[in-house]
């Protein structure tokens, strides 16, 4: 994040540009663009994105468009004018996929009481440089040309990145030091030793860690899901855990994204912590084939400065080397009340797949394809949880998919978490549970221009069969129409 000398840089900006605003001055809303028909909203950030170099704007251009205007609307004044604004100066920290912009400008607004008052506003804004959609770019204080707006980028080519965590397969001892309160001024740390497994998904596209460890502070328990994505060739990690941070056992955490490049993955993302938005940052370092290093920091000032909270060191438990006794009885399962945590302890293993997927849901559609192939279910955190994983083939083509299930032992309920190795990314997920042999989950997503209620229900449940149905409902629930139907059989020997 040094400095270097002033210039106009065109970015290509994904359909998540926006992830958080702070605005130190709530009174001031939106950025709009003048056009020939008035004032347009403008959905993200205006700011000019330099290479990782600070930079001075007086002049925005936006979608392409030179010379465009920016101002300010005041929510709270209920007056049509709206004040403008001058940017006085734009610092741009671009890290890996993450670009962090510091601007501060003067808002100048006339008053029927106090004429014209002048004041300082200090935004700070994260982006996501994700897929191309969108060229944002702005002009220089300095006298440098600008970029030629009809000339879009080169495309780049991106490295791929699907085997990046291969690393990580196998097993491990691990020894974590934990910030007891982050954050905070406080120096505590607490020492866990215990061990970490790491199972491949999709040959590599993905993989699932648990991780078991034991400490004077207490035992910690944590899982992390981690997802490549073919499309922006970069990585998606999902943590759920006891003792974590910002992570429960009962629910995945917002995904953490980013990347590798020369042997150090770097991940970020923005969560909420004591009552504050953060941002998060996730590094992977000194990697070797028997040994890795893993760091989480937090930042309260739009990444100017980091404040490490947790320290990993793993070492690599060669295949013939036993577990210690005390991570042997980390990992000796505990017998749990009976409650609905063994709701899925039916599926357990492998299964013949007989799948049928409406072709197009909500159109009126009745065509169908067909898929054959095997689903595995494998328990997790001693039943709490469990991995499901599809693979099947039919006339349209491959599918594989995950669902990662997590029981909340205090709502006696399931969420169910489904990604497919097409996207690389975590749905939302379906919450529900069991009745009678009954599994009903339910949640709202966007379909098309539309957010739905999509319903997952398992029914006909016996010690060698069952049966899946998804349906979508755009009237609130008052119908559905089933566009998912899984019948599965169990495999010989399993």
């Amino acid at each position: 994040m040094s400095p270097c000398a002033n210039r106009c840089f065109q970015v290509p900006l994904g359909p998540q540009l926006l992830i958080r605003v702070n605005d130190r001055n709530s009174r001031y809303g939106k950025f709009q663009s003048k056009t020939a028909s008035g004032w347009n909203s403008l959905s993200g950030t205006q700011a000019s994105v330099n290479d990782g170099c600070p930079e001075s704007v007086i002049e925005l251009s936006i979608n392409g468009r030179p010379g465009a205007t920016v101002q300010c609307e005041r929510w709270h004044q209920r007056r049509t004018d709206s004040p403008h604004l001058t940017l006085s100066e734009v610092v741009i920290y671009k890290l890996k996929k993450v670009v962090i912009a510091v601007y501060h400008y003067m808002a100048l607004w006339s008053s029927w009481s106090i004429g014209t008052p002048m004041c300082l506003v200090t935004r700070c804004l994260v982006v996501s440089l994700a897929a191309s959609s969108v060229v944002w770019h702005a002009a220089a204080v300095s006298a440098q040309p600008k970029l030629d707006a009809g000339s879009p980028p080169a495309p780049v080519a991106r490295r791929d990145g699907r085997h990046d965590f291969n690393f990580s397969i196998g097993r491990w001892r691990t020894h974590i030091t934990r910030r007891v309160h982050p954050l905070s001024g406080s120096s505590e740390w607490a020492n866990y030793d215990g061990t970490s497994v790491v199972r491949t998904i999709w040959d590599g596209r993905a993989s699932l860690g648990e991780t078991e460890a034991q400490g004077p502070a207490g035992q910690l328990e944590a899982l992390s899901l981690r997802l490549y994505n073919p499309e922006s060739h970069q990585w998606s990690l999902s943590y759920a855990s006891t003792g974590g941070t910002t992570s429960t056992p009962t629910s995945l955490t917002v995904p953490t994204i980013g990347e590798f490049k020369d042997g150090r993955g770097e991940f970020y993302d923005t969560e909420f912590y004591n009552g504050r938005d953060i941002l998060v940052r996730n590094i992977w370092s000194d990697i070797t084939a028997m040994s890795i290093r893993f760091e989480q920091a937090f930042s309260e000032d739009g990444g100017r400065t980091w404040e490490t909270n947790w320290i990993a060191v793993d070492t690599r438990i060669e295949s013939s080397e036993p577990l210690d006794a005390q991570s042997a009885a980390a990992s000796t399962p505990v017998p749990p009340p009976s409650d609905g945590r063994h709701d899925f302890d039916f599926e357990f293993g492998v299964w013949k797949t007989h799948l049928k997927r409406r072709l197009h849901p909500l159109a009126n559609s009745t065509t169908w394809v067909e898929y054959d192939g095997t689903t595995t279910v494998r328990k997790v955190w001693n039943g709490r949880s469990n991995l499901v994983e599809l693979e099947v083939e039919g006339p349209k083509g491959h599918i594989e998919a995950l669902s990662l299930r997590l029981y909340n032992p205090e709502a006696h309920q399931w969420s169910l978490n489904f990604a497919s190795s097409a996207s690389g990314t975590v749905a939302t997920p379906s919450i529900g549970e069991f009745h009678d042999g009954r599994g009903e989950f339910i949640d709202q997503e966007a379909f098309g221009s539309r957010t739905i209620l999509v319903r997952f229900v398992i029914t006909k449940v016996s010690p060698t069969s069952c049966h899946f149905e998804q349906s979508f409902s755009d009237d609130a629930g008052k119908t559905w129409e089933v566009n998912w139907i899984a019948d599965d059989t169990l495999a010989p020997g399993s």
